[in-house]
């Protein structure tokens, strides 16, 4: 049977078609995605440096970034895996800064990764901070072990937890006292290595294999899967949270669109514009001069130049996660270039492109975790999320051109015995989640504090003992933040 030529022209098409705008490619959006999502969770307000920012609404005094969640190690590096409804946003684009007076707000940034944070760690210990605003993505350095002292980063907005807990699966309940971070600091070095490796931002931090050799708990291994298609938005509901299917994390990734002519377009509403009050780096806790002094002086040793590229992934650590889930040990090529040539548009700093895999089908409800001491998982709804989120009705907002964006002016610079040593655990893929299925990240149920792992606050100021302080009219304490 002869085909007309018309059909064979028209079916070519077709084909050229899907192959320019495959079925899963990541969608553009424009910056409307951060506005639309977050804020029936928080209000905008407007900063003299760094522009619109966007904070949540009915927290505690002492909430922090980075603290109701837990920590898993995908082949994109340790991701940070939160239980809040914008945490798909807010810790995986962008930046953290803590104004006096307002509390921490999130200035918007263009480039996803599994987490924006600095790392430093012991034998005993591990901590990690929010990058804040000044640490601007470049592609050819990365961030390196220099962040503390290249951005002016203090001890009191680290949160820090006995390596033995890394592995739990709600951390807000072990990090320790804040008081305590002077301690924690001299004790140890900044080991961050936020790099570049196959077109995607990498976070890397502790070895894996020490970590998961001394933690209680198993710590999840998954293969990162980026969902950026618009039928993934709109199946998030506003809800813009990481979920587990088998041993895969899908997160919802698409790639921002940077706003024409460089400057963040208003916010559908802004609630106030903030007085001019200077962001502090976390140095409030150290009250003593000298012993500030000597803190940046240990800072500026340990981290070496500022300008030394971050190092590629290895290929040991890649492989992780490879064998753990059966899947395939990703390449290493397009590690972290050298060139130190300071970058002239957004492409170099916050656009890069990242990889797509297929969406899968929407999950079933989630089970809830199993409580630590508990034999089994406890079965049942997923958990209420720890903070009630204020609801607002946010108009929506057209989509806008690329174009560069402007960089903010602001620019920075006890004696604790050992943890005991734990036989290695089993670092099944799918701990804490249930095994077989698909499950949506649900909080656990219920968390024991273990004995001798006291809640931390989560700002950089000393909470009054006794009591945790809270806003009027704001929801309940969250612990450690």
């Amino acid at each position: 049977m002869k085909i007309p030529k018309p059909c064979l022209f028209l079916f070519a098409g077709v084909l050229a078609l899907g192959a320019i705008n495959p079925p899963h490619a990541r969608a553009q959006v424009s910056v409307s995605f951060f506005y639309d999502n977050l804020s029936p969770y928080g209000e905008w307000v407007q900063d003299p440096d760094y522009g619109y920012c966007w904070h949540p609404l009915n927290v505690d005094d002492n909430w922090a970034p980075y603290t109701d969640g837990y920590w898993a190690y995908t082949d994109g590096g340790w991701t940070w895996v939160s239980y809040e409804d914008y945490g798909g946003i807010v810790y995986h684009y962008g930046r953290w800064a803590h104004i006096p007076g307002e509390g921490w707000v999130w200035v918007p940034g263009y480039t996803w990764a599994p987490a924006w944070v600095s790392w430093r760690s012991n034998d005993s210990y591990i901590g990690w901070a929010p990058l804040p605003p000044e640490a601007r993505w470049h592609v050819g350095i990365g961030f390196g072990g220099w962040v503390d002292a290249r951005f002016g980063m203090g001890p009191g907005f680290y949160s820090f937890v006995n390596v033995g807990d890394f592995g739990a699966p709600a951390l807000g309940a072990v990090i320790l006292p804040r008081e305590q971070n002077v301690t924690f600091i001299n004790k140890t070095t900044n080991i961050t290595n936020i790099t570049y490796n196959n077109s995607n931002v990498y976070t890397g931090g502790p070895s894996y294999a020490k970590v998961s050799a001394a933690s209680t708990r198993p710590i999840p291994t998954l293969k990162l899967v980026r969902q950026g298609g618009s039928a993934a938005i709109r199946g998030a509901n506003g809800k813009i949270l990481s979920r587990q299917q088998g041993s895969q994390l899908m997160v919802i990734a698409p790639k921002i669109t940077p706003p024409s002519g460089g400057k963040l377009p208003p916010p559908p509403t802004v609630a106030k514009t903030l007085t001019g009050v200077k962001a502090d780096h976390g140095w409030d806790i150290v009250k003593d001069p000298q012993e500030r002094e000597a803190l940046q002086t240990k800072f500026k040793t340990e981290g070496g130049s500022g300008e030394t590229p971050a190092k590629p992934p290895r290929a040991e650590d890649l492989k992780i996660v490879a064998d753990k889930t059966g899947g395939k040990s990703p390449a290493t090529g397009g590690g972290t270039k050298t060139a130190k040539t300071k970058p002239t548009s957004l492409s170099d700093l916050e656009n890069a492109p990242a990889t797509e895999e297929p969406s899968p089908k929407n999950t079933k409800k989630a089970h809830a975790f199993e409580s630590p001491g508990d034999e089994g998982a406890v079965g049942g709804e997923t958990p209420k999320p720890r903070h009630k989120s204020k609801k607002a009705k946010t108009p929506g907002s057209d989509e806008t051109g690329g174009g560069a964006v402007e960089e903010p002016k602001h620019d920075s610079t006890t004696d604790e015995s050992e943890a005991p040593k734990h036989e290695s655990t089993d670092d099944s893929n799918l701990h804490p989640f249930l095994s077989g299925g698909s499950t949506d990240t649900a909080k656990p149920s219920e968390y024991t504090e273990p004995s001798g792992g006291p809640q931390g606050a989560a700002t950089g100021e000393e909470p009054e003992k006794g009591a945790k302080k809270k806003k009027k009219g704001k929801g309940e304490a969250t612990p450690g933040g």
